[in-house]
């Protein structure tokens, strides 16, 4: 261990105005306002243009615009090395691909986007996915209060009135109506299950969760199943007794609970209490459910400083968002911070008790048995009372990296060999101290160096092969058991990565295990990739986290809970335990009927006990009522498809590990035909069998499958990095319902026509109170695109404009400024011009991004027949893709395969 000191001018504040605390977690629109005001403000890509307001008054996204600092030069220099080292092949095939583009005059339709046409069926009969322009305005409403009602669909816009049932953001059955018998429920092949999203964010027109305080109380809860209290206890004998809705016990009621029924045999309190009348709701817990008193919660970040995380400027970016997240982070007085870096060893500062003091560095050279050197007290910032400490801190961090770099120049020294991800994490998880909270760790390199070292495998070898499995297997059990450990701790991981391997499949134990996030920046792009580091990290900063979790599911007699599908995968206990979890995680649980339900009804209730980010011990309670029916038909009609889609996807693709794609692609088309063959069987069987019938609450799983199979996760033949399948493995097992139906279907929406709706008030970028008019959505399919068209096509990650080559040059101009398409395509982000036009364009941008609820999505425009067409063309999933056949053809093969099951 080395000491010394840091010779480094204190940072002189610079207050732009007073303190601003997001105290309600569900503002995510003045979340959202503020974290693009910060960023224009601390971001080192510097913007020529200010963020403007339409008449409407919404707010524009910020824009980077050519950059003039020396972070750009820096970025330049980064990009021409590793063009050199690593991608030199690559670098010509794109230069040969932009030359074709740029040699053409504008306008002038060549290399344009390839038309896939299918000739078999009409396309236009065909269900998918969709939203019309009416839908992004007027909102359906959906009342919880009956469980006959299917909810509507995570890409339809909705709002949720819980009348005593959870709404669909927090949980969804795949189905709402079970069976009395089980062997009917068998027979209808739907996977029985629920996903959950226990602390979903609802939209601006939803009430917050409400919270019932039992501090000095005692929760009423069932002496024989141990579910909670819930609307759906009845009360008998004036108020006197109650009958427990999941196991159906009959007990008293104890006195200083006691209220008396009104003449509807109702509770005289029951709107005063939460837990009498709403579907979720918080409790504050008893003393006797602490134990473990929670004083803070920690935030270690941990910065790579190589001359590549320098010379990218990912460090950089990663410290200025980071500056830019402090006024909007929550419970800032209850949240303390640390930053941690290193190079070739590990570095810890100490921060002084004044700022006219020297920043104290320890050095740690012990990477095979890492620590940490100082206590919590010396490392650790409060976020609300030492602001001031902590920009000291980043200011000081942001010149160091600027002097490293410079000596890294000066050395002529593009690499150097850092510490493993295991190394970092299991030196500063030391110095949390029974704390809760997260290590957020950001990393570009292959971790082969100290604690946690790993040897590299032969991809080639065993693509392809059937031992191709073993690739997606963690090396040794190091990782596994430090993920343990910070499990038994109470600590989750995130992490930041963006090495071009990095043997995901053991490192992200350290996430899956914990309740953790994984961001993966494959081919990492400093110019377009730094704004989604900015938006990744303030998201991952800024939104609603629980720790300390363990959750439950209790269910009416019949039904038995069976496994849990989480980021590690298929995970088989009574109780669940993470670190953490967030806002934007789902759980997918799977049930069995085992037994004959009595009953007209059943039940499944959800509970998570956890510490909020206040410190509190919570538990929050998610109740869902179902009916029992005695036909397949009312069975069928009460099918959720995202619920269902996402239970089966999770159940199949966790066997990864274990069994070949190719093999888990069959095992989805077996189960989805079982399931539409079922439904044939059962509810439609005098149909003619020259006919595909489909459900109507199901009818989407066949697109929704054939897509999943044009995903990274499932292209064979070498097309994909195993990392990257790993990565996109982890989204399909934590993504919510709304998210992973974007991953799976891109929206596809035309916007070189907005004006043609006729009604002038309900024009795509007019806003109607809180939301934007967005255009309704067409096919994601290339026979849907007119080379003289403008299209948004919006993934999970990226919102693209895609430009036709004989766009009208009006629209280019009011767009862009130009109608060269040349010009175009170097344009990074759209230009803030106004003309109604570009700020309707920029309005319907932002909203779609506010739509998304989660990560960040980045801009790329698309001109056809670019280099960038390619990467496009990929994302169009009804479209045939690199030997996935079309959506139409799919829809095909699926009736051969149902008429062949039917004999």
């Amino acid at each position: 261990m080395q000491n010394s000191g840091q010779n480094n001018q204190p940072f002189q504040n610079q207050n732009t105005g007073p303190f601003q605390q997001n105290q309600a977690q569900n503002n995510d629109q003045q979340n959202y306002q503020g974290q693009q005001q910060n960023f224009q403000q601390n971001q080192q890509f510097q913007q020529n243009n200010q963020q403007q307001q339409n008449q409407n008054g919404y707010q524009q996204h910020n824009q980077f615009q050519n950059q003039q600092n020396q972070h750009s030069n820096n970025q330049h220099q980064y990009q021409q090395q590793q063009m050199q080292q690593q991608q030199h092949q690559q670098q010509q095939v794109q230069q040969q691909n932009r030359d074709q583009t740029t040699q053409r005059m504008p306008n002038q339709p060549a290399n344009k986007l390839e038309k896939k046409k299918s000739s078999k069926i009409d396309t236009d009969q065909i269900p998918r996915p969709g939203t019309t322009l009416e839908e992004s305005y007027n909102y359906k409403v959906f009342k919880t209060q009956s469980g006959y009602n299917t909810a509507p669909q995570s890409h339809q816009f909705f709002t949720t009135v819980d009348e005593g049932n959870a709404g669909p953001r927090f949980m969804r059955p795949t189905v709402n109506s079970l069976s009395n018998e089980p062997s009917l429920l068998n027979q209808c092949q739907i996977p029985l299950g629920v996903i959950v999203s226990p602390f979903a964010e609802g939209t601006a027109y939803e009430q917050d969760v409400p919270v019932s305080d039992y501090q000095d109380g005692h929760i009423q809860r069932c002496s024989r199943c141990k579910s909670y209290i819930n609307p759906h206890w009845t009360f008998t004998d004036n108020g006197q007794s109650f009958t427990c809705n999941i196991c159906k016990l009959s007990q008293k009621v104890p006195n200083d609970f006691y209220a008396p029924l009104d003449d509807y045999r109702q509770r005289t309190d029951k709107f005063d209490r939460p837990e009498l009348h709403k579907g979720i709701y918080d409790f504050l817990a008893p003393k006797q459910y602490v134990q473990r008193k929670c004083e803070s919660v920690c935030l270690m970040v941990c910065l790579e400083m190589s001359p590549a995380a320098l010379q990218s400027g990912v460090y950089t970016q990663a410290l200025n968002s980071l500056q830019a997240s402090l006024d909007y982070m929550p419970a800032p007085e209850f949240t303390n911070i640390a930053i941690m870096t290193y190079d070739r060893f590990l570095n810890f500062y100490q921060i002084p008790k004044t700022l006219d003091q020297e920043l104290g560095l320890i050095i740690v050279s012990d990477l095979d048995d890492p620590y940490c050197p100082l206590s919590k007290q010396s490392i650790y910032m409060n976020v609300q009372n030492d602001k001031d400490k902590i920009n000291y801190l980043i200011e000081s961090l942001l010149k160091n990296g600027e002097n490293m770099q410079q000596q890294y120049e000066q050395n002529n020294k593009s690499y150097i060999q850092c510490p493993s991800v295991g190394s970092i994490v299991k030196s500063v998880s030391e110095s949390m101290n029974d704390s809760t909270g997260r290590i957020i760790v950001f990393s570009s390199q292959f971790p082969q160096n100290g604690y946690g070292k790993l040897s590299k495998r032969d991809e080639v070898k065993l693509m392809n092969t059937d031992n191709e499995k073993q690739l997606y297997q963690p090396q040794g059990q190091q990782y596994a058991e430090l993920a343990k450990q910070l499990l038994k701790s109470k600590i989750g991981v995130d992490m930041f990565i963006f090495a071009q391997s990095c043997d995901l499949a053991t490192i992200s134990l350290l996430t899956t295990m914990t309740g953790g996030s994984l961001y993966h920046y494959s081919d990492f792009d400093p110019n377009s990739d730094g704004e989604r580091i900015h938006y990744d990290l303030f998201r991952n900063l800024t939104r609603v986290y629980a720790y300390d979790c363990m959750m439950t599911l209790r269910s009416s007699s019949g039904i038995v809970l069976h496994d849990y599908y989480t980021q590690q995968g298929k995970v088989s206990v009574r109780d669940l335990e993470l670190s953490c979890i967030d806002s934007d995680k789902t759980i997918a649980v799977e049930i069995k009927q085992e037994d004959k339900i009595q009953e007209n009804e059943a039940y499944l209730q959800f509970a998570i006990l956890y510490t909020n980010q206040f410190g509190q011990k919570c538990i929050r309670v998610i109740n869902q009522f179902l009916s029992v029916v005695n036909n397949a038909n009312s069975i069928f009609r009460s099918g959720d498809l995202d619920a269902t889609s996402c239970l089966l996807f999770r159940q199949l693709c966790c066997k990864i590990t274990a069994e070949p794609l190719k093999l888990i692609k069959e095992q989805i088309i077996k189960k989805v035909v079982n399931v539409l063959h079922a439904y044939r069987v059962q509810c439609a069987s005098q149909s003619p069998p020259g006919q595909l019938i489909l459900p109507e609450s199901l009818k989407l799983l066949g697109v929704l499958s054939n897509a999943l199979f044009k995903q990274e996760l499932f292209k064979l033949g070498g097309q994909v990095k195993v990392d990257t399948r790993i990565s996109d493995l982890n989204k399909l097992f934590s993504l919510n319902a709304n998210q992973l139906q974007q991953w799976i279907y891109p929206k596809l929406y035309p916007i070189h026509n907005i004006y043609s709706v006729g009604d002038e008030n309900i024009i795509p970028g007019n806003q109607v109170e809180e939301n934007v008019i967005l255009p309704g959505t067409i096919p994601t399919s290339s026979e849907r695109i007119d080379e003289e068209g403008v299209y948004l096509l919006v993934s999970n990650d990226y919102i693209y404009l895609f430009v036709g080559s004989e766009a009208n040059t009006e629209l280019l101009e009011m767009l862009f400024e130009t109608s060269n398409l040349e010009e175009v395509q170097e344009i990074t982000a759209l230009p803030q011009l106004e003309n109604d036009y570009s700020v309707r364009i920029a309005a319907i941008i932002d909203q779609l991004r506010r739509n998304k609820y989660g990560s960040y999505q980045g801009f790329k425009i698309v001109v056809s027949g670019s280099y960038y067409s390619t990467q496009f063309a990929n994302l169009l999933v009804e479209d045939q893709i690199k030997g996935v056949e079309s959506y139409a053809d799919y829809l095909c093969t699926l009736h051969k395969l149902i008429q062949d099951k039917s004999g």
